[in-house]
């Protein structure tokens, strides 16, 4: 189908307009940050590792406080709370200057931003949808661990594993070591490629290798791991930090059960953990790119309104009012219009 020229111009407006405000503002308030904000406790820790020390320990956390320029002025805790496997995932950048290290996590960030428009376009949605989307800007913008996760599920979603099954294996192991961010995709890889033997035995081993060297490492990380982990939950819920949409985000599971499988299980993994900061929802980009029949781009850009309508990355009533209850919304109209559509079928098939 042929828009006409007028639609055309305002198509290629908005597509300019949109590529235009997240370099300037990936450029202001991201690129040019010296310590790229989220992604140097990650090059902290895989340092700590590779010089053996425990990066769970009291005495690496005063180091990363006294080195972090961002969080040397605030009392937000600082912790290294991911699983050491996850931590191992980072030691290819623990052994790189730091600038080289911030200059290959910024490509893999694009990268992830070039990949997730590509299969925005492959589902037969406009590929600028995920420009519109804050989470993901949100994400990149401060240099998140999440980008990488999500990077890793739209590789897993695009290649055929059964002719990179070693690798998609090596993926899939990866996932669930943030999992607020991969967990259900986890399962849901090993789901979808249940027949696919070697897919599966090498995801095992992938895990198998990942949780020796792990050992090997740190035998006792799994206790010091759940000590930080109490601990940086109990300092953020006192600090308000971090809200849990249990038990009333159920409830956006519903509509999603007859939508798709992906749908379900990306919308899952937003509900199932606490969010601290508004790039937590962004697996629902996956829900929002299933949508056939009524335009994801409309309802995530509402998201856009959020820096204009609060003054916190944790907000609850911004996050339910700009990314939850609108795709609950779209998602109802979706499968409203799917049903209207069946029933005209059956209507023209009795006549």
């Amino acid at each position: 189908m042929r828009y006409p020229r007028d639609v055309r111009v305002m198509h290629l407006g908005i597509v300019l307009l949109t590529l235009l405000c997240w370099t300037g503002s990936l450029l202001k308030g991201s690129f040019l940050d010296e310590q790229a904000v989220d992604f140097y406790p990650q090059w902290f820790a895989a340092r700590l590792i590779l010089d053996h020390h425990n990066p769970y320990s009291d005495e690496s956390n005063q180091l990363l406080r006294h080195s972090w320029l961002l969080i040397k002025t605030t009392q937000v805790p600082v912790t290294t709370a991911y699983p050491l496997p996850a931590l191992l995932v980072h030691l290819p950048f623990g052994v790189l200057p730091f600038t080289v290290a911030r200059i290959i996590w910024d490509l893999l960030q694009i990268s992830t931003v070039f990949l997730a428009c590509w299969y925005s376009a492959k589902r037969g949605a406009h590929f600028i949808v995920p420009l519109l989307f804050l989470p993901l800007f949100r994400a990149v913008a401060i240099h998140q661990v999440s980008v990488l996760w999500f990077g890793a599920t739209l590789v897993l979603l695009m290649i055929p594993p059964q002719r990179y099954s070693i690798w998609s294996g090596l993926l899939a192991a990866i996932l669930p070591w943030k999992p607020q961010a991969g967990l259900c995709f986890f399962f849901f890889f090993l789901w979808r490629n249940r027949k696919d033997k070697l897919f599966i035995i090498s995801t095992g081993l992938w895990l198998a290798l990942l949780l020796s060297l792990s050992f090997f490492v740190m035998p006792n990380w799994v206790s010091e791991w759940l000590r930080v982990c109490r601990e940086t939950w109990v300092s953020f819920s006192r600090l308000g930090l971090s809200v849990s949409l249990l038990p009333i985000g159920l409830i956006m599971l519903v509509p999603t059960l007859k939508l798709t499988p992906l749908a379900f299980v990306a919308t899952l993994q937003v509900i199932l953990f606490p969010i601290n900061d508004y790039y937590g929802a962004l697996p629902l980009l996956l829900a929002w790119l299933e949508l056939r029949k009524i335009n994801p781009g409309v309802g995530c850009s509402l998201s856009l309104l959020a820096p204009v309508l609060y003054t916190t990355w944790n907000s609850l009533v911004t996050l339910w009012a700009l990314v939850l209850f609108p795709f609950f919304a779209f998602c109802c109209a979706e499968l409203r219009e799917r049903g209207l559509i069946h029933a005209s079928h059956s209507k023209r098939s009795t006549i």
